[in-house]
């Protein structure tokens, strides 16, 4: 992990730190508060013989002073010397408690006695260290003074005691920025491990570096994450939302351009992932830029569209797509127009328990023909990919298929098995819409033109065409939109080494022996004249 990518893990998580940090702040005041300071000062004492000065007394003497001194290291904190020093200083403490201050050390093959004693003011410990040295002179000497009264060697203090001047480190300042230090480090190790344990999409561009899919648009939600943005809110389509929905035109309509493209399958691994209202939004794009599109609702387990965009089951043409497959309506009447031609809709029609052999039917197939030889462009809301195999069938009939995904809300294993699934079918993927929790500023003043409220999304009835029969009409061209706002272009076909290879636009087996003729169409239109 590198710097970058850590300081956006800690930002990501940023609650988390600020909750660990508070918390180790919060320990290092109450250790604070409740631990006292600690003043520490040093003071050196030096074992000597009172022996003759003749060499061989000398050696002596020196074997002598190196046997004491390792006594009189443990005599320092004995009771026999700390109960002096207390009745001395007249303190209130316990003899042991007052002895766990003090320490004596004895430096290697020398004759150096170190004392260093611990006190909670700097006058307590200094005074503590002069009564302990002056204490373990005399002790010394009273022990060592024969019956002759002789002493054979002698202490005597060669560094005194000085006023320490500040606290130790382990002061309420120092806790404090231990605290800190302490509860930040927690943080970011608890931050990183929950980045490393998260298997969701972190990062839109790792669709492309992992799975070989470049990340056409990426489209803000809103403030709650399981929440899509409507077509039908107001200001919608001035909001920053909608900038991600008309990158996704831009970016689709290159493919468009480029031929080949007639019909386009928006699906996701999981229901919400939102494919319904990115089709719905991505319709509406491309009818504002001027591209004669219909929106197709084939989930017909979850059937969605007619409810929101107001058309109610006893309308014409309310049985929908699965009433025009099983032939009990016109494709004329089943068709809705929205705001003057905008978009022109094909609903689900009624919830159908038999939707896999319906999509799969031949019916379908000619319905889509039939359908991109009138529109220029065919947006079809298919369900998720991972719920029913309903989607991974009309996959195979359309020119393309936009996977929709969440940022921070669909698992790595969905879209690579979503992915999977529509490699074994050969699809064509052409890219996905990242959908990204963010939020939907309010209407800019002056373009309320552009509002589209629910009470104004009146129905025009079937669209002027011919009835099932009739001469289908001409293909009109592609239409060029030259007022579409600046977006990157990402284009899907430029992936480098993607472990699911992105197939060519091309016919490919659909289920059962019904095939696609990639020149059918053409065929069908030199036959019509």
């Amino acid at each position: 992990m590198s710097i970058r990518d850590l300081l956006r893990t800690l930002r990501r998580n940023l609650v988390i730190v600020l909750a660990c940090l508070v918390a180790g702040i919060g320990a290092g005041a109450f250790l604070a508060l409740r631990m006292p300071s600690s003043y520490t000062t040093q003071t050196r004492l030096f074992v000597s013989s009172n022996g003759s000065d003749s060499t061989d007394s000398l050696l002596q003497n020196s074997n002598l002073v190196l046997d004491r001194v390792p006594s009189y290291v443990s005599l320092v904190n004995s009771p026999l010397v700390v109960n002096q020093v207390v009745q001395r200083l007249g303190l209130t403490e316990a003899p042991e408690t007052v002895a766990r201050r003090i320490e004596a050390t004895n430096p290697l093959q020398t004759a150096l006695i170190e004392i260093t004693v611990r006190d909670t003011t700097a006058q307590g410990a200094y005074d503590l260290a002069v009564a302990i040295a002056e204490t373990v002179m005399s002790v010394v000497q009273g022990i060592e003074t024969s019956a002759s009264g002789f002493v054979p060697v002698k202490v005597t203090v060669v560094s005194q005691p000085e006023l320490p001047a500040r606290p130790d480190l382990a002061g309420p300042a120092w806790r404090l920025g231990l605290g800190l230090l302490l509860g930040l480090a927690i943080g970011a190790a608890v931050a990183v491990a929950r980045e490393l344990f998260d298997s969701r999409l972190k990062d839109p561009e790792q669709l492309r570096t992992k799975l070989g899919l470049p990340p056409l648009a990426v489209i803000a939600t809103g403030a709650r994450p399981e929440r899509v943005p409507s077509p039908l809110e107001d200001a919608f389509w001035t909001s920053s939302a909608s900038e991600g929905f008309r990158q996704l035109r831009t970016n689709l309509q290159v493919l468009v351009g480029s031929g080949g493209l007639r019909s386009i399958v928006v699906t996701g691994p999981h229901t919400p992932d939102g494919a319904a209202t990115v089709a719905q939004n991505l319709a509406i794009a491309l009818g504002l830029a001027k591209v004669d599109v219909l929106l197709v609702e084939a989930n017909l387990r979850n059937p969605r569209l007619a409810a929101t965009f107001g058309i109610a089951e006893d309308d014409p043409g309310a049985g929908g797509l699965s009433a025009v497959l099983a032939g009990t309506e016109s494709l004329d009447m089943a068709i809705h127009s929205w705001r003057d031609g905008t978009i022109h809709l094909l609903p689900a029609g009624p919830l159908s328990m038999t939707s896999s052999e319906l999509l799969a039917s031949d019916a379908m197939e000619d319905l889509l023909g039939r359908l991109e030889r009138r529109f220029d462009l065919i947006v079809i809301d298919a369900p998720p990919l991972l719920e029913a195999a309903d989607a991974a069938v009309l996959a195979t009939r359309a020119d393309g298929v936009v996977l929709t995904v969440r940022h921070r809300g669909t698992r790595w294993d969905a879209v690579w098995r979503a992915v999977q699934s529509l490699h074994d079918v050969q699809a064509r993927v052409l890219g996905a819409a990242v959908l990204a929790k963010g939020r939907i500023p309010d209407v800019a003043p002056g373009d309320a033109a552009l509002r589209v409220p629910v009470a104004s999304s009146r129905w025009a009835g079937g669209v002027p065409a011919q009835r099932d029969g009739a001469a289908a009409p001409p293909r009109r061209p592609l239409r060029s939109v030259p007022d579409l706002p600046r977006a990157v272009i990402l284009p899907p076909a430029d992936v480098t080494r993607p472990i699911l290879p992105i197939l060519p636009a091309r016919g490919v087996a659909a289920v059962g022996e019904n095939h696609r003729d990639p020149h059918r169409r053409d065929q069908h239109e030199e036959n019509q004249a």
